[in-house]
């Protein structure tokens, strides 16, 4: 089965488009689940409860700044988006 990826996002069926976009968002969510879920537990298992209480607290930290990120890349793309519907491709450079 071949996928035929749009060069035009704008034009044709979105949904296509929108999971062209949101399975590699998706799949490196996964990741980041699992490296925290194994990570609790080879600290936790292997090292010790200080050590599994470190990584508990590093936690929230770690999402502030991916959530920072997120949302910086997000508010660039909106600007991307605009200028790629007007056509104005030396804009988006």
């Amino acid at each position: 089965m071949k996928l035929s990826v749009p060069t035009d996002p704008t034009k044709g069926r979105p949904l296509p488009v929108i999971a062209l976009y949101a399975v590699p968002m998706l799949v490196s969510m996964f990741f980041q689940q699992a490296y925290n879920l194994i990570d609790g537990w080879i600290a936790g298992k292997q090292v010790g409860a200080v050590a599994l209480g470190a990584v508990g607290t590093c936690y929230p930290i770690t999402v502030f700044f991916i959530a920072i990120a997120s949302g910086l890349s997000l508010g660039t793309s909106i600007f991307c988006s605009l200028e790629y519907g007007g056509k104005r491709y030396r804009r988006i450079q």
